[in-house]
């Protein structure tokens, strides 16, 4: 791609993008990128983005496939897109839904994937490890701390692979059983 000097973004390789506000196209550019990209900086010429793992994990779980974003990108992009940001952009979007959080039929934590070296490969890291249980039947699940419900949201997370969304539809429910107990328990007492 040659250079586009009336386009409004530089896309840098550290996953950083520079928008210029004097540029007609800024609206455009400003609405695209929040979808997929985290505001840092807004000072009044350039605002600095970054397109962070959680940034495009968040935007795949709004339906914003890998292409849309990049062709958003190029599309507003003064330069050519580096190659690392247009792999990292394919591979943390393709993560998304490849690992699940959820209660099984007796009520405990379960992560599971159809992905079987996902699983093994999170059940040999160090930060994940201690919070698993260990692997239930056909080894595409494996048994969580229940107390531990935040911990494997942040470490999956931190590793890319995103457990949280169903953790807080979990965490969700278990809150509304609690307040419909509660409920339950308060008007019994009532009568």
């Amino acid at each position: 791609m040659p250079y586009a000097p009336d386009q409004p973004l530089i896309v840098q390789g550290d996953h950083t993008v520079l928008l210029e506000v004097d540029n007609p196209r800024y609206p455009d550019a400003r609405d695209a990128l929040a979808r997929f990209a985290e505001l840092e900086k807004s000072p009044e010429h350039v605002h600095t983005y970054r397109i962070t793992p959680l940034s495009l994990w968040n935007a795949a779980a709004a339906g914003a496939t890998p292409d849309e974003i990049l062709a958003a990108l190029e599309g507003l992009s003064k330069y050519e897109l580096p190659q690392n940001i247009v792999a990292d952009i394919r591979d943390y979007c393709a993560r998304f839904g490849r690992l699940k959080l959820r209660r099984d039929q007796s009520g405990r934590l379960v992560l599971e994937s159809d992905d079987r070296a996902l699983l093994v490969e999170l059940s040999r890291n160090r930060r994940i490890q201690p919070y698993l249980l260990g692997p239930i039947g056909d080894e595409l699940r494996r048994r969580v701390h229940t107390t531990s419900l935040e911990e494997v949201e942040i470490v999956t997370a931190a590793l890319g692979t995103w457990a949280g969304a169903i953790g807080a539809a979990i965490h969700g429910a278990e809150e509304a059983e609690r307040k419909e107990e509660a409920a339950a328990v308060a008007s019994v007492g009532a009568t």
